[in-house]
Parts: structure tokens; C-alpha cells; sequence
């Protein structure tokens, strides 16, 4: 006698003992049902990758096919239904049509910033990102991107930041140090927002070509535009100047 205690098709056993033999079967409930289904799948895929030709594999295909009717049929869900469900997957993600393989991921070295501000914050640097990615022209990233997002024209210095030093916040980088730009912006700045940045005397010495705003203190994009663009303009006018001279 041998044991197999596994789930076979329902003519099986007729099959068997039309061969003058005898079998033992009994009939499992709902559970025991979806558990012996589980391990049918596993078993025909296995013998599926084991199938030496086409038609082998096609007739364990078939088999494997012959399990998941029975698991729709288990759990209630009709033909159509699954049908619904596997067109609308396929909309949603494509088929298998172009053969296509994923060879690996990286992630946007991006993301390495924005991961880390808080959700407000996190909103209004993508908005920002975006504004001077899809606006601004021959924008580039300063790379590699560590603790801050730097956008520069072309092979220039950068114009602006997005940092998560300098207490989360977008950097204007505007002329020379002893131009004191940077210092005469953040009182704008600081006057729009209706909050003043916390710069130390020596952050306006040591960083007086430079003007902070702060991401959560920003309602939307549209409050700031202004100061973005005062920042590449100037950019612009210093790439202009380094030609002529």
C-alpha cells in the first residue's frame, strides 16, 4: 500500500479502481480544502518546471490552471470576477509582452533628503524641486547629493540648496560675500514670512552672500517663487559676466 494524502482530481479514484484496485479517499472540509489547494499549486508548478517539452509543460499548465478554478470555486469568487481583476492588474502594471527584465534599482539620490524632513517640510522641498527642475533652464544637480540638494546652472556655483542642515531649509546662494546680498534678501525674507531666521553675527559675516528659508515656515511654492528666481537671475547675470570678461 502506498500513502499519498494528497489532493486528486475527482474522477481519480473511479480511474483507479477501474484498474482493479482499491483506494481509501475521505472529503475535506472548507479549510482542509484551501490548505490541499495551496499545496497542489506548489506540487504541479514544481512538476511544471520540471517538464522536459512543450507538451509536458502545457498539460502541467493545464493542471496548474485546474487548481486555481478550484480556489476561485472554494472562495466564492466567479470566473468573471477573477477575470475583471486580472485585466484591470494588467492595465495597472502591463503584461509580460516585452520580455522585459529588472536588472536592479537605485534610488533617486534625491529621496536621500527628502526622506528625511518632516511631512510639511517634505511637501513643500518636492514643490520646490519641482519648480526649479520643470521652470528654470540648464538646471543641473550638484553631485554626489549627501545632506543637501544643490541646484546650479550649467558648470556654475550653485544658486540654491535644499538642505536638511541649517534647520531644514532652502539656501539662496546670491553674489559675492562682500556684497552682503544674501544678508539684505533675508530681511525680505524674514519680513514676508513674518518670522525672523535665527542667523548668529557670524552667519552674517561668514554666510552674508547666502539667505535661509526655512521649509516649514512656507505655506506654498507660490510665496517663494520670487526669491528663487531673484537668486538664478543673478546666477544668469555672474555666467554673462565671467563671458564678457
Amino acid at each position: 500500500m502506498i500513502t499519498y494524502n494528497k489532493l486528486v482530481r475527482d474522477k481519480i479514484p473511479h480511474i483507479i479502481e477501474s484498474s482493479r484496485k482499491t483506494c481509501v479517499v475521505r472529503v475535506l472540509d472548507e479549510h482542509e480544502f484551501a490548505n490541499a489547494l495551496k499545496t497542489k499549486m506548489q506540487e504541479e508548478l514544481n512538476e511544471f518546471l520540471g517538464a522536459k517539452t512543450v507538451d509536458e509543460q502545457i498539460s502541467e499548465l493545464a493542471d496548474m490552471v485546474e487548481v486555481i478554478y478550484g480556489f476561485l470555486e472554494n472562495e466564492g469568487i466567479n470566473l468573471e470576477d477573477f477575470e475583471k481583476k486580472r485585466q484591470l492588474k494588467k492595465e495597472q502594471r502591463g503584461g509580460f509582452e516585452e520580455r522585459l527584465l529588472l536588472v536592479s534599482v537605485s534610488e533617486n539620490e534625491k529621496e536621500k533628503v527628502f526622506k528625511q524632513y518632516s511631512a510639511k517640510e517634505e511637501l513643500i522641498a518636492r514643490d520646490i524641486d519641482k519648480y526649479i527642475m520643470e521652470h528654470l533652464e540648464g538646471i543641473k544637480i550638484k553631485f554626489p547629493v549627501t545632506d543637501c540638494i544643490g541646484y546650479k546652472i550649467a558648470n556654475s556655483k550653485k544658486f540654491a540648496s535644499l538642505t536638511i542642515q541649517d534647520k531644514h531649509s532652502l539656501i539662496l546662494h546670491i553674489g559675492k560675500k562682500q556684497d552682503m546680498l544674501g544678508t539684505l534678501l533675508q530681511g525680505e525674507i524674514d519680513e514676508l514670512l513674518g518670522k525672523e531666521f535665527p542667523r548668529s553675527m557670524t552667519d552674517n559675516y561668514k554666510y552674508s552672500h547666502q539667505a535661509f528659508i526655512k521649509l516649514e515656515w512656507v505655506k506654498d511654492i507660490e510665496q517663494i517663487k520670487t526669491f528663487i528666481e531673484k537668486a538664478y537671475d543673478l546666477s544668469i547675470a555672474h555666467i554673462k559676466q565671467k563671458l564678457i570678461t
